[in-house]
């Protein structure tokens, strides 16, 4: 396995931080080309201690917290790492417990890649959409667009649809 140097050293902490301040910037360039204004980035919610990468304003006003998850390099880049995606689910529920969900939308988690097979596919599945409110490809501007211009009704149609395909499997 070979692994890219990163300021002169093979160092696996400096290259998941390189790549994740690289997808950092490229989410941002992403929502940013659909429309959104970008509230904060960074942002630590206080009461349940965990970050938000970014909040974002839709047209309609509507605030959306996001966690970018990321990266080109390895054999499982993005949510392919289950352990990548239990951190993203995890943080997830916790800022749904806090009192700053109770303005927003459930968290948006963007991605470089999805898992294709396997656990993280089954984890995916079990997620509920008033924890992860979507899962959304970095590259998706077609979703990316939806989100930007969805007022609040269509944001609650598309909730409780997933809410009722959940139940009904």
């Amino acid at each position: 396995m070979s692994i890219e140097r990163v300021n002169g050293g093979n160092n696996y902490q400096a290259l998941a931080s390189f790549q994740g301040d690289k997808f950092h910037k490229e989410a941002i360039d992403a929502l940013t080309m659909a429309g959104f204004e970008i509230a904060d980035q960074h942002y630590t919610v206080p009461d349940v201690g965990v970050e938000l990468d970014c909040i974002t304003n839709n047209r309609h006003g509507l605030a959306m917290p996001w966690e970018f998850k990321g990266s080109w390099q390895g054999d499982r880049p993005g949510l392919r790492r289950t352990d990548t995606l239990k951190k993203a689910v995890g943080g997830a529920y916790m800022f749904a417990q806090s009192e700053m969900a109770l303005g927003m939308t459930p968290l948006l988690v963007m991605t470089t890649h999805f898992p294709q097979t396997g656990m993280g596919v089954l984890m995916l599945r079990c997620v509920k959409r008033n924890v992860v409110f979507a899962f959304v490809d970095s590259r998706d501007s077609k979703t990316l667009k939806w989100l930007y211009n969805a007022d609040e009704a269509k944001l609650r149609d598309y909730l409780n649809y997933q809410l009722d395909l959940l139940t009904r499997n």
